[in-house]
């Protein structure tokens, strides 16, 4: 495998699909895997896409990729 020396000339990108669990229909950030409070800052993060939420124990961020089945 090369190293990169000079920069990146493009990326190449995929895709991934993951099964997030929710709590009886508690569907806001405070109950997802993929949020982290930052202590030290007195705030919280999506990790999947680095948004900071504001309301995380209220709603979801602007960002969240988690699409719900119709059905729930």
């Amino acid at each position: 495998m090369r190293t990169i020396e000079r920069g990146v000339s493009y990326y190449t990108t995929g895709k991934a699909t993951l099964t997030v669990p929710f709590p009886e229909d508690k569907t806001c950030c405070q109950w997802c895997p993929f949020v982290r409070n930052e202590d030290s800052l007195k705030r919280h993060r999506c990790l999947l896409t680095g948004e900071y939420l504001p309301y995380p124990f209220t709603s979801r961020g602007n960002e969240c990729p988690i699409v719900f089945d119709e059905e729930e």
